[in-house]
């Protein structure tokens, strides 16, 4: 070969590693922290590999080298124009036209590109039984990345930001009774598996997810005779019981946090140390917090200072937890789970749950909700 072809070989090379830096955007848009997102190359092997284990596994009727090929090639243009997706408003038009001159540049200093070309072109356009088998390798394969995310604890609606909050397809997703977002993602491209071998697999995932057994624990209120509560939950913690799920309301509510921040023992420690003290329970609660028990002195002083919570371990936990409140101006119970709200909004969930009408005062939660809530016992 001839120097300037050579020369032309690292260029194009050098421009197809720099997807090895290249974090994939979608996941920065659900707040996956930075140094666990994937790259888009992470993608593109992840693509072939899922197109190699269906391949292997099922009998069809396509060329392989052909599907690894465009399967290899099919996210060339984010070299040039980045990662885009929904939540940037590009229409796909656009996106389209984008693409073809990314391609164009990327391949630039190749003076004979066509076969990378038409490979390229043939996945964009998805009519043949190869792209369209690529095409929803690549579509599968975010779909079971956003499963082991889940799986992780990088996917929480307490950390997703507003405008994927307010994305009207996940808003209609969550409506039709969706949970968890890796599902959100896996419903949002259902339609485009009907009638092939990634349906059956889509299906599987769903019915897997309906059929695993949950245990879920209900946490009964009752002031200090959560005590009792705590113990068996101490118990669950000594022998290592599995729990799904905990729903808790009052001291069950404050008794499941320790629960789920593995503190053993701290319940009966703050109830059996702090029950005596005024600013816990009593007068000097009263003035602080306006009302008989000091939540205020609970979750400023005590949890922070002389028995402090462990808030990294109750964030990371898989545990559903959900605490239970009741609107005071419409008498009805609500929920409140742990990972649909940050921290110090979620203090504010238990601290409602617990709060006795009358001998507590009612507690406001955000400035857009023109009502408050007190305990739903």
């Amino acid at each position: 070969m001839k120097q300037e072809e050579i020369e032309a070989i690292l260029k194009t090379y050098e421009n197809f590693v720099n997807l090895k830096k290249l974090k994939r955007q979608g996941w920065k848009e659900w707040n996956v922290k930075d140094r666990e997102i994937e790259s888009v190359a992470d993608h593109v092997y992840g693509a072939q590999m899922l197109a190699w284990c269906i391949l292997e596994q099922a009998n069809l009727d396509l060329d392989a080298g052909k599907v690894m090929a465009m399967l290899s090639l099919h996210e060339t243009e984010e070299i040039a124009i980045g990662d885009i997706t929904p939540f940037d408003h590009i229409t796909k038009e656009q996106k389209k036209e984008m693409g073809k001159e990314a391609v164009k540049q990327v391949l630039s200093n190749l003076s004979q590109a066509s076969r990378v070309k038409e490979l390229i072109a043939e996945f964009e356009e998805g009519k043949t039984k190869e792209a369209k088998f690529a095409l929803l390798c690549d579509k599968l394969e975010c779909d079971l990345q956003a499963r082991i995310y889940q799986k992780e604890g990088y996917l929480r609606w307490s950390q997703a930001p507003e405008k994927v909050l307010q994305d009207k397809r996940v808003q209609k997703l969550r409506k039709n009774g969706i949970k968890t977002i890796d599902h959100i993602f896996l419903e949002n491209d259902y339609p485009l598996y009907q009638n092939t071998i990634f349906q059956e697999i889509a299906d599987f995932l769903k019915k897997e997810e309906k059929e695993s057994k949950k245990v879920a624990v209900v946490l009964e209120g009752g002031a200090l005779r959560g005590i009792y509560t705590a113990g068996v939950l101490d118990a669950f913690l000594e022998k290592k019981v599995k729990v799904d799920c905990l729903i808790g309301v009052s001291a069950g509510a404050l008794n499941g946090m320790n629960y789920i921040s593995k503190q053993k023992g701290r319940s009966a420690q703050i109830n059996l140390t702090y029950c005596d003290d005024p600013q816990y329970i009593g007068r000097k609660a009263i003035t602080r917090s306006k009302g008989i028990i000091g939540f205020d002195y609970l979750f400023d002083d005590i949890s922070k200072k002389q028995v402090p919570f462990d808030e990294k371990t109750f964030q990371k936990s898989k545990i559903r937890f959900v605490a239970v409140a009741t609107n005071c101006s419409t008498g009805k119970a609500e929920y409140f789970e742990k990972d649909d709200w940050k921290l110090e909004e979620f203090y504010k969930m238990v601290q409602a749950s617990a709060s006795m009408p009358l001998a507590s005062s009612m507690v406001k939660i955000r400035k857009r909700f023109v009502f408050r809530w007190c305990s739903s016992r």
